[in-house]
């Protein structure tokens, strides 16, 4: 039931885009207590597995303007698509400056993503392993709500991968 409340939730969110009614509420936020805080969301995710959670936030992170809710959302959907992926290996949150913006990555140690997938990782319903024995669930909106939060505040989300080595 949580899964289906989740997946509606995520279509919610979808159309409230659509319609143009989506509204964010930004606040200035110290971004890496907010980091730590999602961090600290998605611990149990790596409980009992051969996986490690590692976290590199660095110390000079300024305070933003942004929507707290909106940016833990799309921390908690890179966290569990990284978890979910990852068999075994590690999942490391990096947080930083970097030519005048704030990068944040989540990089795993996944089975990785073949290019011809990687243009479509953002697109609405869109699903790498199309297959009917699909190992993970999921109903491909977690990324493509991730970069509509993302774009409307600014930024830009994009993804590495390299098959056999993980993710970013």
């Amino acid at each position: 039931s949580r899964h289906l409340r989740e997946m509606i939730d995520d279509i919610l969110d979808l159309s409230r885009f659509e319609i143009a009614e989506f509204t964010l509420y930004k606040e200035p936020t110290a971004l890496a207590p907010l980091l730590r805080e999602a961090v600290d969301m998605c611990q149990g995710f790596f409980h009992g597995r051969p996986l490690a959670l590692q976290v590199e936030i660095a110390a000079d992170l300024p305070t933003l303007e942004v929507d707290r809710i909106r940016i833990r959302q799309v921390l908690l959907n890179l966290l569990n698509n990284a978890q979910r992926f990852t068999e075994a290996g590690t999942v490391r949150v990096e947080a930083k400056r970097g030519d005048g913006e704030v990068v944040v990555a989540v990089c795993d140690t996944g089975p990785g993503i073949p290019a011809a997938d990687l243009p479509h990782l953002f697109e609405e319903f869109y699903q790498a392993d199309r297959s009917l024995q699909r190992q993970h669930g999921g109903a491909g909106l977690g990324l493509a709500i991730s970069k509509r939060f993302v774009e409307a505040h600014g930024g830009r989300i994009w993804v590495e991968s390299q098959v056999s080595v993980g993710s970013t």
